[in-house]
């Protein structure tokens, strides 16, 4: 077939190519280019800040620096002088238990040396929380020397000590309750009294456990 001036793309005269708009650049594309063309994107003008819209879109939540500066700007709830009157209270009685346990034969004869030992660590993991009790309420805490050869006495002598700095702690805070005290410190003995309070019911616990039961205490709360 003979293809005619009229029909010959290379030849055909009759159709003029539209022309561009002023101002306008029209790509060309051709068969190798589509698909590049549909990644084209444009990048918003300056840089996207942490935590703003396009970390949010997948997951609808808050970004990692988001969540470190909502954490830093709220400080942990903060007890009032009644409140950590009353839990300390809590710790003076659950240390009166422990007391109370240690003097008691039928229970010292059944502790092992897997107990003896574990209470000994625990005690030495307390003395900070027990020194800063009692320097925060105007006390001094001397934890006495644990022997090898003495260490159930001296344990009791570190409970009886323990108890004596509670009490000058309560008396601190009943003379304190209502008056201006300072935040810092307050913070310091709110933390070292729920820190204590957890440690003295491991401490009841390792009491009461059995010898296989020390030992799971030892190596998953003791290290």
């Amino acid at each position: 077939m003979t293809i005619g001036p009229a029909s010959d793309p290379l030849h055909n005269q009759g159709v003029t190519p539209s022309q561009p708009v002023p101002g306008f650049s029209q790509p060309q594309i051709g068969p190798g280019d589509q698909q590049d063309q549909q990644k084209a994107f444009t990048m918003p003008s300056g840089p996207t800040p942490l935590g703003g819209p396009s970390e949010q879109v997948a997951t609808n939540t808050p970004s990692p620096m988001q969540m470190i500066s909502t954490t830093a700007a709220t400080p942990p709830n903060r007890m009032t002088v009644e409140q950590l009157n009353q839990n300390l209270s809590q710790l003076q009685s659950q240390f009166g238990q422990i007391q109370n346990q240690l003097q008691d034969s039928s229970v010292t004869g059944q502790l092992s040396p897997d107990h003896l030992n574990a209470m000994q660590r625990l005690v030495e993991d307390l003395n900070p929380q027990m020194r800063t009790i009692a320097n925060e309420t105007g006390g001094q805490f001397q934890p006495p020397q644990i022997k090898s050869g003495s260490v159930l006495s001296d344990i009791v002598k570190w409970v009886n000590g323990s108890q004596q700095t509670f009490g000058g702690a309560l008396h601190y805070l009943s003379s304190a309750d209502g008056k201006q005290v300072n935040i810092e410190s307050m913070m310091r003995l709110q933390y070292s009294v729920q820190r204590a309070s957890q440690r003295g019911e491991l401490f009841a616990s390792i009491i009461s456990s059995t010898v296989s039961g020390v030992k799971t205490i030892m190596s998953t709360q003791l290290g």
